[in-house]
């Protein structure tokens, strides 16, 4: 993956980013709701306490080809991104795998994006011991990405593409088998 560094961030900075784009969104805020939670914020913040965020050392990279590079990232710990998959596949399968499983044109979601990709976009992933990158923020516009790429379509894609990424240490891929196992509704 063709990554420049740009700088050493926190989470703070990262979840701040985070909800500065999707937080005002009425979807978001309707499916947080849906999920159990008063705000988007309380829903976001008990999903990634899960691998506990705060306490992670964070790093912000610019993707400099990132039509070539998302649909190479392993699809993250959401049940719903993950539901196509055979469990042996589970966590270990790329946005590219996903295309096959999942009529990706039909969703309106990634059909806009397609359309008008949003300026200034940030994904949010992790990097895994064995050094392939996962994405926990950002699937929508990576399946879009994925999409346009095996298509051949014309994205354009505005401004600057970052990355916030944090490292694991080996043995810690287990909290992602919890996160997908507990899901992101209230329990």
């Amino acid at each position: 993956m063709n990554v420049s560094f740009l700088k050493e961030t926190s989470w703070d900075e990262v979840f701040k980013a985070w909800q500065e784009k999707e937080s005002s969104r009425l979807e978001w805020q309707e499916t947080a709701k849906m999920k159990g939670f008063e705000t988007w914020e309380a829903w976001r913040s008990v999903w990634v306490e899960q691998i506990g965020a705060k306490d992670r050392s964070w790093s912000l990279y610019e993707i400099e080809d990132p039509i070539e590079a998302l649909p190479e990232f392993l699809v993250g710990p959401t049940q719903s991104w993950q539901k196509p998959f055979k469990d042996e596949l589970k966590l270990n399968s790329t946005f590219m795998a996903l295309l096959g499983k999942m009529p990706m044109q039909a969703n309106k979601k990634i059909s806009s994006i397609i359309e008008d990709f949003p300026v200034s976009t940030q994904f949010i992933g992790i990097k895994l011991a064995d050094g392939r990158h996962m994405l926990l923020e950002g699937h929508h516009r990576a399946a879009a990405l994925t999409l346009a790429k095996n298509q051949n379509m014309d994205l354009k894609v505005p401004g600057k593409v970052t990355l916030a990424l944090t490292q694991f240490k080996p043995g810690e891929e287990q909290l992602l088998q919890k996160m997908l196992e507990r899901g992101s509704k209230m329990r």
